[in-house]
């Protein structure tokens, strides 16, 4: 599916840069990152590599918090206060910073 001209604007498009750099809203970091999946993409796709997800949403680079142990806490405290009937809302949220937390909202009839 690659043809001549997509191939040529890949590699016209090595280097990509976004002209907005940042703000007090969204930080340089970010647009930096950003710019970094996309050389990462165009890269990949110019090698006739396989693209994955993880490898497009989480440049090598970057130090990601890794939550796969909360995961697994937070789904198993999900569980049990589900069992307890105590509860009429009860859910798990990842939040921006990657920290896994769970929300409960005590039924009415408890309260």
């Amino acid at each position: 599916m690659l043809t001549s001209e997509i191939k040529e604007a890949l590699i016209n498009l090595q280097g990509f840069q976004f002209s907005f750099r940042g703000n007090k809203d969204f930080e340089p970091s970010r647009v930096h990152i950003l710019e970094t999946m996309v050389n990462q993409q165009i890269q990949t796709i110019l090698k006739g590599e396989i693209l994955y997800t993880k490898d497009v949403f989480v440049p090598k680079e970057t130090n990601v918090f890794d939550n796969i142990h909360d995961l697994k806490v937070s789904s198993t405290l999900v569980t049990k206060l589900k069992e307890t009937n105590y509860f009429s809302f009860v859910m798990e949220e990842i939040e921006e910073d990657n920290h896994v937390c769970v929300v409960a909202t005590i039924h009415e009839k408890f309260s």
